[in-house]
């Protein structure tokens, strides 16, 4: 798995920068227009980003004008997120060149089998997910 990674991981990396964003920066893109208006902490969730990095993040996408960030009316203590109509028009950019690579990757398989692989890495992500894999406890 870690080969796999680390080769995704590093055509991912050259192609996200010659659109001129970073992976996790892509990333946050991606969910954003997959989840128009999600919170703060929902997107530090989805994406695995810690909250001190995705608040920076957050804040060099909102100067290039790519997002906006709004405190929500019933409780101030939480922030949405949205993209902008350029940051959409980024983040479809973004989301075909990730969808790109997944044919790529997975082209040599059945549907059938593309089912069943994602099903099993929706397993093992619970699995690293759960509280027991952060602390070490059994279920």
């Amino acid at each position: 798995m870690n080969q796999i990674v680390s080769r995704v991981h590093a055509e991912s990396t050259e192609e996200f920068r010659r659109m001129g964003f970073n992976l996790q920066s892509a990333r946050v893109l991606i969910v954003l227009l997959q989840n128009p208006g999600c919170y703060i902490g929902q997107l530090a969730e989805i994406t695995t980003i810690d909250d001190s990095t995705l608040s920076h993040m957050l804040s060099r996408l909102s100067r290039r004008g790519l997002l906006e960030r709004r405190r929500s009316t019933e409780d101030t203590r939480f922030v949405s997120v949205h993209l902008t109509t350029e940051g959409k028009r980024i983040a479809r950019g973004c989301k075909t060149a990730s969808d790109r690579r997944e044919r790529k990757m997975l082209g040599p398989l059945s549907e059938a089998e593309v089912a069943t692989l994602r099903a099993l890495l929706s397993q093992v992500f619970e699995t690293v997910r759960s509280e027991s894999w952060q602390t070490g406890t059994k279920r």
